[in-house]
């Protein structure tokens, strides 16, 4: 059997791209699925809220809820910096909202047989996020309108601080 050498092997562990990365500044290289033919986008930037519910022996709930972002499921058919600020806003808004919603969690966690109850406040949350991104695009015209970006960016921005 004839083995590779180690610097081969090493530069398959580097060049390594999770399905799911944690939140943090988004860069095109990270886009890695191809633009979608029934999607006129420039970029459409995924993610998804993932939701930890553990249950005691004495049925005690206590839930927590990440947001991650999907490279295998973004794609881009720009290299511009103008849209990918865009869309690490889109990413930010789904942090914001994901933080909110998992210090809610926190705060009712401990609750006695009420996984209901946090599966509402998770579809809730969700629900809020998704309307906070439409608004987004559709003030911004999609990134399209410079002054209304930058003061989506300041909104957000602060909002990100005050759910640190």
């Amino acid at each position: 059997m004839k083995l590779l050498p180690l610097s081969i092997i090493l530069i398959f562990l580097v060049q390594h791209v999770p399905d799911k990365m944690p939140y943090h500044k988004l860069q095109w290289s990270e886009y890695l699925s191809e633009p979608s033919p029934i999607n006129s986008y420039s970029a459409v930037t995924a993610y998804r809220w993932t939701m930890e519910i553990s249950t005691n022996y004495d049925g005690w709930v206590f839930a927590s809820v990440k947001c991650y972002f999907l490279p295998y499921c973004s794609f881009t058919r720009t290299n511009d910096s103008a849209t990918l600020f865009h869309e690490r806003l889109h990413l930010a808004i789904a942090e914001i909202y994901a933080r909110q919603l998992d210090k809610a969690l926190r705060a009712s966690s401990g609750c006695k047989s009420c996984e209901e109850t946090v599966n509402s406040m998770y579809e809730n949350a969700w629900t809020k996020m998704e309307k906070e991104q439409n608004d987004y695009d559709s003030a911004t015209a999609h990134g399209q309108s410079k002054y209304i970006q930058a003061i989506w960016s300041l909104k957000i921005s602060n909002q990100l601080k005050e759910v640190k």
